[in-house]
């Protein structure tokens, strides 16, 4: 599941009427991309996408013209376009001309990409930006926004909540320590001094991997333990390992919350934002250096009890930041721009 998938649920749950239009992947899957997969999705996803977007939204006029005619037949009070797309500016002007009392919004899953010169100057054209980073509040009114609102990840409890493993599910997704995420270099550093740990590693691309035959042997598969399988790994591990990534700065990731709303033990890295959410040995342990992840490691893998409080902390706080509360911090800001 996307986020557009726990935004949809977010939304029904509180009563709004909403409706996702795929562009992106119905357009991804027309013109031959697998949407999961090793060499496929990195080439969908990866190096090409900007020139993917571009041919997804300024050649292939269905996509606009669905967008149009869906517009039209709903009359939304919102529109709200989400991640990094490159939405044309005429497409974004008309949607303004047709339908002036329909709140324009973007919704960023990823550090905004300041270099390109195209997303910078649609920043004016939206009503609101939501960002999940503070670093990025004053970066965008920096490029003109009229609206910037920080709106944190958040956790889908059809989704991220608490599994007991059966016997099989134990052995097949239990360890000591596990991580879930896609390979990068850094995460790889990282990861290295817990090779000789009980640990596995899920999550995709980590074939690229050119570290010690020890640390890739860890790795359980491309595509192995996503999605719904989450819960069972957190539910099976004792320890989950997180990373919020360099390019995120002091902020947090979709898995602080996804991870302590599971029930996990989360040992992660030090970053401001995080502590907001979660104090420090009251909701989730952290580290800075790697001699303080391996001494935070011992210790937690060696005190069951600490581990259980912090991660029952941990759980009860998670419980705070459902997508359906930040589905209507979303309502809250089109109202002040609609009284304004």
């Amino acid at each position: 599941m996307r986020i557009s998938d726990f935004y949809l649920q977010a939304f029904q749950e509180i009563g709004s009427e909403v409706e996702v239009l795929d562009l992106y992947y119905a357009a991804m899957d027309r013109d031959g991309f697998a949407r999961a997969g090793a060499p496929q999705a990195e080439l969908a996803a990866g190096r090409l996408a900007k020139r993917f977007l571009r041919r997804a939204w300024k050649v292939r006029a269905e996509t606009r013209a669905r967008l149009m005619q869906r517009t039209a037949a709903l009359q939304p009070e919102l529109v709200i376009f989400m991640g990094n797309i490159e939405v044309p500016l005429e497409l974004l002007r008309e949607l303004k001309q047709r339908w002036p009392h329909c709140s324009l919004c973007n919704l960023l899953m990823e550090p905004f990409p300041v270099g390109d010169a195209s997303l910078r100057t649609a920043i004016p054209l939206y009503d609101c930006i939501f960002t999940f980073s503070k670093f990025q509040l004053a970066q965008l009114y920096w490029f003109g926004a009229q609206k910037v609102v920080w709106l944190p990840f958040g956790m889908a409890p059809a989704v991220h909540h608490r599994v007991t493993p059966t016997a099989a599910e134990q052995a097949r997704f239990g360890s000591a320590v596990a991580y879930m995420g896609t390979w990068q270099p850094h995460v790889e550093l990282w990861l290295e001094p817990l090779a000789g740990q009980d640990l596995k590693i899920w999550g995709n691309q980590w074939y690229r991997s050119a570290g010690p035959a020890q640390l890739v042997s860890k790795w359980q598969g491309e595509g192995a333990g996503l999605y719904q399988d989450m819960a069972k790994i957190v539910g099976a591990s004792r320890v989950i390992f997180n990373m919020v990534r360099f390019h995120n700065g002091n902020g947090h990731s979709m898995k602080t919350f996804e991870i302590p709303a599971c029930g996990g033990f989360m040992l992660t890295n030090r970053t401001d934002e995080q502590l907001e959410f979660f104090a420090e040995d009251d909701g989730a342990a952290y580290y800075s250096t790697a001699a303080e992840l391996l001494d935070k490691l011992k210790f937690y893998l060696g005190h069951d009890a600490a581990r259980s409080q912090i991660a029952e902390r941990g759980y009860q706080l998670a419980q705070q930041h459902s997508y359906a509360a930040r589905a209507r911090q979303i309502l809250e800001a089109r109202r002040e721009i609609s009284s304004n």
